[in-house]
């Protein structure tokens, strides 16, 4: 748990300083010649605690995507192997299939799976 908490902490921190350097920084000139665009300083200041909870959410939801297995390896959470199959029946079936006929997706897949 503590080094689950540290990884939130260090992903948050990371992206509000690259969300600081990046359009406080990089973009600054950009952002001044398009001011009429956006709202008013004063009310993006009165909502910038949703702007907080919006980067805690994102900084939490990849946390929680790396703890569940990602780091493990993304044959663990991806399915990578099933997917290579799928790509591989897929390529295959543009040489083996000629029927023009409409079927759905699904009988498509089975039946290009089955012809290798």
């Amino acid at each position: 748990m503590k080094r689950f908490i540290v990884a939130f902490l260090a992903a948050f921190i990371f992206m509000i300083f690259w969300g600081w350097f990046y359009n406080g920084t990089l973009l600054k000139d950009a952002f001044a010649e398009a001011q009429s665009l956006f709202r008013p300083h004063e009310e993006i200041m009165a909502l910038f605690h949703w702007i907080i909870i919006g980067q805690a959410g994102l900084a939490l939801s990849f946390v929680m995507i790396y703890a569940s297995g990602f780091a493990g390896g993304s044959r663990q959470v991806f399915g990578l192997e099933s997917c290579w199959k799928f790509w591989g029946s897929a390529r295959a079936a543009g040489f083996t299939r000629r029927s023009h006929s409409r079927q759905s997706f699904s009988c498509w897949l089975l039946s290009a799976a089955s012809s290798k």
